[in-house]
């Protein structure tokens, strides 16, 4: 992979940066029972949360329009490139699919600890 030749990556192919005490990028394995070279640290950084779910947990917005967003974001980058028409029906098509879909109802109760429905997960 063009850019991550460089990085260790764990069985998924995630790749993991790795640095020296220095900061410099150092190549390792990030494979369980690996050790990184001596003086490294791996560095395994999580993705900051999106504002919009921030505003969901505060209460400042509902999960509906949590969930609009969430569709807006999934089409967004179709913008100029299908009708608006088209590009409308896509966004209700992928907002229905969050309410209905098993997986999706899913991760929308993992990353929200609320149902589709707007109760509380359990």
């Amino acid at each position: 992979m063009a850019g991550h030749r460089n990085r260790p990556s764990g069985r998924d192919g995630t790749h993991f940066p790795v640095s020296d005490a220095s900061g410099a990028e150092v190549v390792s394995s990030a494979m369980p029972g690996n050790r990184p070279p001596n003086g490294a640290v791996l560095h395994v950084v999580e993705s900051p949360k999106s504002e919009m779910l921030c505003r969901l947990q505060r209460k400042e917005i509902t999960l509906g329009e949590y969930l609009d967003h969430c569709a807006d974001q999934a089409v967004e980058h179709l913008g100029g490139r299908v009708s608006t028409e088209r590009l409308a029906f896509l966004r209700r098509l992928v907002r229905e699919q969050m309410v209905t879909d098993p997986v999706l109802v899913e991760d929308i109760r993992q990353t929200t600890g609320l149902n589709p429905d707007g109760s509380k997960a359990l």
